[in-house]
């Protein structure tokens, strides 16, 4: 399926369907920022000479980590010069397909900024920073749409560019998904922000002290307790001018180093600096779309299509390209696949064994050796060693648990069974170590494990060609009960605010996928149960009050879009002499031979109302462009279609809230 990467700011995935592209972003483009947000994590440190060959693909780029973001993309998805992307979805069936896919996400040096006395309960992100960013990024957009075109802004030139401007509204929230997932902020509670590797890029004019200091932050850095430095691969990528002959024999020489000495895999990559300073017509070039998670928007562009574009030369991009792919799909994985296998053989198979089941395999696969039958505690204060055969995990005072403890291991081993898209084996992971946890009273660990439970039964069962498994009674017996009990011990045991808005938006918007995804199956199936989730999980969120308005808004107008995925309207619009409904309703009248298979299905008039209380949460002083639009889309409805009048009439209350916003807007 060909789809375009859904940028931040500009095009989206375009529906044909004008009303999903004014209702809001499809689940195709939210689902991929998802996927995409926990793939596997590739630090990036540089020097000073690597970053300013980098500075030379283009007067945007600063260093190597903002070049690599731009080829994000294309190593997931594959490439063609206009623009879209061929998908390449991660599968979910075996370790050993995971190879077919390079899904990652380069970051900064986010090893380094580790503190030995870090805080397991800092926030993912700061919400009086994020609340400002939206508003900014907001107030961008309204620019652009004010520069759509040289005619004022009403609803005339509002039609004429509706499906520019639909784009950019849509863009909002995917912003504000990224923003929910995108943090680097390392936690001691899950490992997806734990780096599966840290490239080092050098140039070949660097000097063995500068890539003695490269390894040595990395190696001699006193970690916390309960980071796993060996479960990071560090690697090297230097760069060589392709026309400095010099430059190549050093570069020889330090990797021959690397080799011998450091024990460390490295790449040499020959650009060819001329043909970068070469902007001519000449050269053959091809647009990188940036990544979904580092858009910078330039206010005073107009040309917003062009923005967040990296150009070079084809040759330049294949280059790249090669050695990036071949270090992501042979030593990321590689790396992953012998680290896994490791811990499925130390800690998965005694727990799973016949003596594993009967003593609850607890303890099961320690380095420690503890004797057969000890039993003793997992709790500890100072996260020290006991008594002679107790093995202590856990670190009570620091709400953490060691790095190399059995439980963080298997916790670990199911997060990287996530990253892969391997969502059965990491539900079954995650259960595994649950019960630990429980009895150990890690709050904070237990609302994380709980959260990517859930996550990997959505997950895994919009993957499949048949019917879901997932029941009401499941909804009800096991999933509810684990999302209100993380619910409750994000916000009141651990004080994590930012993990509870993303846990329960991301399985509101994993639940919409999951309904839309069953309405495309052959077999027929009720998606009701999974709208109605969703819509449950996101009115959860607006009437907890954490977010600001301007976020609650947009969370709303994702309500309407839910209710609107419930289905179109199949009847038509006529007089009758014996019409099928009572005759004391005379809307209800109108209505001919209404179609029962989905009489009720649909939810048009609510899809009306939650966007009315959108419009009506939203500064009309600070966004009064926003509020319009919301405006302006249900006039399109109120004209679109005049046999639908029932639908629509009751918008036309001059006493309601649809009018008396726009009065306002009016006097603005």
């Amino acid at each position: 399926m060909d789809l375009n990467i859904p940028r931040l700011f500009g095009k989206l995935g375009e529906s044909s369907d004008i009303k999903i592209n004014t209702f809001g972003c499809t689940t195709s483009a939210t689902s991929q920022i998802i996927k995409q947000s926990y793939s596997p994590k590739i630090s990036i440190v540089s020097t000073e000479s690597a970053d300013r060959i980098a500075k030379q693909h283009s007067e945007d780029i600063d260093n190597i980590h903002q070049l690599f973001t731009y080829f994000e993309n294309s190593l997931a998805y594959g490439e063609s010069y206009n623009g879209s992307f061929v998908s390449n979805p991660i599968p979910s069936n075996s370790i050993a397909n995971i190879t077919t896919s390079g899904c990652v996400k380069f970051v900064g040096d986010t090893i380094n900024f580790i503190d030995n006395k870090f805080n397991s309960s800092d926030e993912l992100f700061n919400l009086d920073v994020y609340t400002k960013d939206l508003k900014d990024y907001v107030r961008k957009i309204d620019n652009h749409i004010r520069l759509l075109n040289d005619s004022p802004l009403d609803y005339n030139s509002y039609r004429k560019d509706v499906h520019s401007i639909s784009n950019l509204e849509n863009s909002i929230y995917l912003k504000m998904l990224t923003m929910l997932s995108s943090s680097d902020i390392l936690s001691s509670f899950e490992c997806f922000n734990h780096p599966i590797m840290q490239l080092a890029v050098i140039s070949g004019n660097d000097s063995d002290v500068a890539v003695k200091d490269l390894i040595s932050s990395f190696e001699n850095k006193k970690y916390p307790a309960w980071y796993d430095k060996s479960s990071t691969l560090q690697q090297f990528i230097i760069i060589v001018n392709k026309n400095d002959n010099e430059m190549l024999q050093n570069a020889l020489r330090i990797q021959e180093d690397l080799k011998i000495k450091r024990g460390k895999k490295s790449n040499i990559i020959t650009i060819d600096i001329e043909l970068l300073n070469n902007n001519g017509d000449n050269v053959d070039k091809i647009e990188l779309i940036s990544s979904l998670f580092v858009q910078n928007i330039n206010e005073d562009n107009k040309d917003y299509e062009n923005n967040s574009i990296l150009k070079i030369s084809k040759t330049t991009y294949d280059i790249w390209k090669g050695i990036l792919s071949e270090i992501v799909l042979k030593d990321l994985i590689l790396f992953m696949d012998e680290k896994m296998k490791k811990w499925n053989e130390e800690f998965i198979q005694p727990r799973t064994s016949l003596t594993g089941r009967l003593f609850g395999g607890r303890k099961w696969g320690s380095n420690s050796k503890p004797s057969f039958f000890s039993f003793g505690s997992n709790q500890s204060n100072n996260g020290q060693t006991g008594k002679a055969n107790e093995i202590v995990s856990y670190n009570l005072s620091g709400g953490y648990y060691l790095a190399n403890s059995p439980e963080m291991m298997i916790r670990k081993l199911g997060d990287w069974y996530f990253m892969l898209g391997d969502y059965k084996n990491a539900y079954t992971t995650y259960e595994l170590v649950k019960k630990d946890m429980i009895n150990d009273k890690a709050n904070t660990h237990i609302a994380s494990l709980q959260q990517y439970i859930i996550f990997s039964l959505i997950l895994g069962a919009t993957g499949v060609p048949e019917i879901p498994q997932i029941t009401l009674k499941m909804i009800s017996s096991m999933i509810n009960p684990m999302i209100n009990s993380s619910f409750y011990s994000f916000l009141s045991r651990s004080n994590l605010k930012s993990y509870a808005l993303r846990f329960v938006i991301l399985t509101a918007e994993l639940y919409l996928l999951l309904g839309q995804k069953t309405k495309l199956m052959i077999q027929p199936t009720d998606t009701t149960l999974y709208f109605n989730e969703s819509i449950d999980h996101f009115k959860k969120i607006i009437d907890s009050q954490l977010m600001d308005s301007l976020s609650t808004s947009f969370l709303m107008q994702r309500v309407a879009y839910t209710f609107y995925s419930f289905g179109d309207t199949h009847s038509n619009v006529q007089n009758i002499s014996n019409p099928y409904y009572e005759e004391e309703n005379l809307f209800k009248l109108n209505v001919l031979n209404p179609n029962l298979e989905n009489l009720g299905s649909t939810r048009y008039r609510k899809v009306q109302l939650w966007l009315i209380l959108s419009a009506e949460e939203i500064n009309l002083k600070e966004q009064p462009i926003q509020a319009q639009i919301i405006i302006w889309r249900l006039k399109d409805e109120l004209s679109r279609d005049t046999l639908n009048e029932a639908n629509t009439k009751w918008l036309e209350n001059p006493k309601g809230l649809f009018y008396q916003i726009e009065n306002e807007l009016e006097t603005l």
